[in-house]
């Protein structure tokens, strides 16, 4: 009797000691999101954000998932009335939608996965007048 008590006691411990590992292999395999995952995310964490409380000069502005490796950002600005004032929102805008980015654990995610942005600004009359693409190999390169 007591040898098939130990016996039992045995395999109770080795079903255990499987399923914990079990459990440990599928929060690994679940918790793992794709890059596709991660930027499906992060296009909705923007949205709500920027739909909700945008920059003050920034009218409207809205992501786009294109692919696992790019996301397009289109932003409306309400003061772009001139060529000046659209050089400097064009020269600026990229150093502030990479903060906008990496204050969301999403975007920061993805933009250090190496996603690239496609930034399109438009002025008050949503006429086109930038697109740059922002990511973190570009701004590798340009802090060199």
């Amino acid at each position: 009797m007591k040898f098939h008590q130990n016996i039992v006691r045995l395999n109770s411990n080795k079903i255990k000691s499987m399923s914990f590992y079990l459990s440990i292999i599928c929060t690994l395999f679940f918790s793992c999101k794709t890059k596709e995952q991660k930027a499906n995310k992060f296009v909705g964490d923007f949205n709500k954000i920027m739909e909700h409380n945008p920059p003050t000069a920034v009218v409207s502005s809205k992501a786009y998932y294109v692919n696992g490796s790019e996301v397009t950002i289109s932003a409306g600005f309400n003061y772009v009335e001139n060529q000046f004032e659209s050089k400097i929102t064009e020269d600026t805008a990229p150093e502030i939608f990479i903060n906008i980015i990496n204050s969301i654990p999403s975007g920061k995610d993805i933009y250090n996965d190496g996603v690239k942005f496609n930034l399109n600004l438009y002025d008050k009359n949503r006429v086109k007048f930038a697109e740059t693409t922002i990511s973190k190999q570009t701004e590798e390169k340009t802090q060199i």
